[in-house]
């Protein structure tokens, strides 16, 4: 995670600031000697669950403001998302990789979000019932390294059409060692991608031929 807030369209390598910057100089070269792929992206959290006041109370239905919002907790968290979008490379490439998934687990340090504020609180009464359900959500920069041999399995995770066109933009550019097993490993995502999605198989079938 990076220490200071940048925004989709401001976050490159050339732009991050003060202790991210030298943070950024020391990842580069240990990313380029371990073989890795080094980005930054944007980290989007959303969270939803039933809302609570500060001493431990359920916000009723009846009984709250928007001015209130500020100061109300998630007490069951009943859903939460994970992803980066907003890619760019250390060399100043703006890779398609639209939204890929992220596990809480993959944020360093641990924990790195732990008591941090939200960028945004939303509340609205719940439906069928009393009470109230607060929504809030996280946007952060952060570097993003994955090892070289996995990045089709990383692009992946934001659907075949992306990784179809990562491994088209290979071709020429990588060495042969590289590419021969990228067709094989291709059909698995798309098989696993596709089966259920017939609507979307025809274009992307076609690409991927």
């Amino acid at each position: 995670m990076l220490e200071h807030d940048y925004t989709a369209a401001g976050l490159s390598f050339d732009t991050l600031k003060n202790a991210d910057n030298a943070v950024a100089h020391v990842v580069a070269a240990a990313t380029e000697r371990a073989d890795c792929a080094l980005h930054a992206a944007i980290v989007h959290i959303e969270e939803s669950g039933n809302a609570m006041y500060a001493d431990g109370d359920y916000v009723t239905s009846w009984h709250w403001r928007e001015a209130d919002i500020g100061a109300m907790e998630i007490g069951d968290l009943y859903s939460s998302r994970h992803w980066l979008d907003s890619w760019i490379g250390a060399d100043g490439s703006r890779p398609p990789f639209d939204e890929i998934p992220l596990l809480p687990e993959e944020l360093l340090p641990t924990g790195a979000l732990d008591g941090a504020a939200p960028d945004e609180r939303r509340a609205h009464e719940a439906s069928g019932n009393e009470g109230v359900d607060l929504e809030r959500s996280y946007r952060r920069a952060a570097m993003v390294i994955w090892p070289q041999s996995n990045t089709l399995d990383v692009i992946a995770g934001a659907g075949i059409h992306a990784a179809v066109d990562w491994v088209a933009g290979q071709l020429g550019v990588t060495p042969r060692e590289r590419i021969e097993e990228l067709p094989a490993r291709l059909i698995g995502v798309w098989w696993h991608d596709l089966h259920d999605r017939e609507e979307d198989a025809t274009a992307t079938r076609v690409r991927m031929l």
